[in-house]
């Protein structure tokens, strides 16, 4: 069965905890997040911006497609997204160098290679599994008196890579210059915290479960070099300091 993107938003809607409900509005579109209260204004070209769906639809429907494909059709002209296209589609079939009517061929031809049937039940059941699976032992939990979730266990394994990633920067400084030896074993000691933490959490740990010579280890860093473990990682470890 075919299921539009306004379906599949209400579906995702009805399997979503109460924490991540909050961050989405009823239609299923993400809440607007401007904390800082700045002023936005409108910048957008005459004869570009959000109304270009309109004029587009017959000619994506005459081709096979949808108005979802319009962000894509815009990357391949080399526009951000599809408020940059052209107010309507150009006679020619040519937006600049961009061959519009190719790209529409392929990407025809790409959908009906991906299709796959799915039933609404089976997609929820899919996206039920998904978010237990994330949440389950601790992942995505409040752990005590925390005022804030622990990170989910895609967001941890994040946390490992951004962790390596400081390590090298302190590596390659320390090869650079002689005087910066010391951060090679600065070095050593994220890796090894990296590399721990990733076995336990194959072993099934999780936070409020690694184990407490792992937590010392991170614990027992210079300040600057604890600043480094990447906050997933660290608050996985640590999520009663939420």
């Amino acid at each position: 069965m075919k299921i539009s993107k306004q379906q599949l938003k209400s579906i995702i809607q009805e399997v979503l905890p109460p924490h991540l409900k909050k961050h989405f509005n009823k239609d299923g579109s993400a809440k607007a997040h401007n904390p800082m209260g700045y002023e936005i204004k409108d910048v957008t070209p005459p004869g570009y911006g959000p109304g270009v769906e309109a004029a587009w639809i017959p000619w994506l429907e005459e081709r096979g497609l949808s108005v979802e494909d319009l962000d894509d059709l815009a990357r391949f002209t080399g526009a951000p997204d599809r408020n940059w296209l052209p107010a309507e589609p150009p006679a020619d079939g040519m937006d600049g160098p961009a061959d519009i009517e190719f790209w529409a061929r392929n990407k025809k031809a790409r959908i009906k290679e991906g299709k796959m049937k799915i039933t609404k039940r089976q997609l929820r059941r899919i996206i039920r599994e998904e978010l237990l699976r994330e949440q389950q032992e601790g992942w995505d939990q409040i752990h005590g008196r925390a005022a804030d979730y622990a990170p989910s266990l895609s967001m941890a394994k994040l946390g490992i890579e951004k962790t390596l990633q400081h390590a090298k920067r302190r590596r390659d400084d320390a090869t650079a210059d002689p005087e910066l030896s010391f951060m090679a074993d600065d070095a050593d000691d994220l890796e090894s915290i990296a590399s721990q933490f990733e076995h336990e959490v194959s072993q099934g740990a999780s936070p409020g479960s690694f184990s407490v010579e792992l937590r010392s280890s991170a614990s027992r860093l210079d300040t600057a070099v604890r600043d480094d473990i990447h906050p997933n990682l660290y608050y996985s470890l640590f999520p009663e300091l939420l």
